[in-house]
């Protein structure tokens, strides 16, 4: 039996907090690991510390916690954490993620290709290189 890796292709998966979000445990629950593909490895990049430090902001403002340059200083703060974490986590052995290799712009433009364009729609370009990713 080969072991198979889930592919996430889409960020929803990983950082909202929907049902889709619990593939993840799901598949470290059977063993297996999430493949990120490196599109998705680059949102997550900028979009996870950004969440970090807008919680941040909301529960200082919410529970009147310190003024305007305390809460812009634990929100830099929360950026620094999330991307440190973020970093340990796509490195540690034992995460369920597998962060794929870039295999660059020309390769994925060549797998685009032979994708079939009625499959995808116009108002989201990026669709075709996430799926040649994939």
């Amino acid at each position: 039996m080969t072991e198979r890796s889930a592919v996430a292709a889409d960020t929803n998966l990983l950082r909202n907090p929907t049902p889709r979000r619990y593939l993840t445990v799901l598949e470290e629950l059977r063993g297996r690991r999430v493949a990120i593909l490196p599109m998705v490895a680059h949102e997550l990049d900028m979009k996870i510390p950004e969440a970090a430090a807008d919680d941040v902001r909301r529960l200082c403002q919410r529970h009147g916690i310190g003024n305007s340059e305390d809460i812009a200083s634990a929100a830099d703060q929360a950026v620094i954490a999330a991307a440190d974490w973020l970093q340990d986590e796509r490195f540690r052995n034992d995460s369920v993620y597998m962060h794929l290799p870039n295999l660059g712009i020309p390769c994925y433009r060549s797998l685009s290709g032979k994708l079939p364009g009625e499959a995808f729609s116009e108002w989201n370009g990026s669709d075709r290189t996430i799926y040649a990713q994939a």
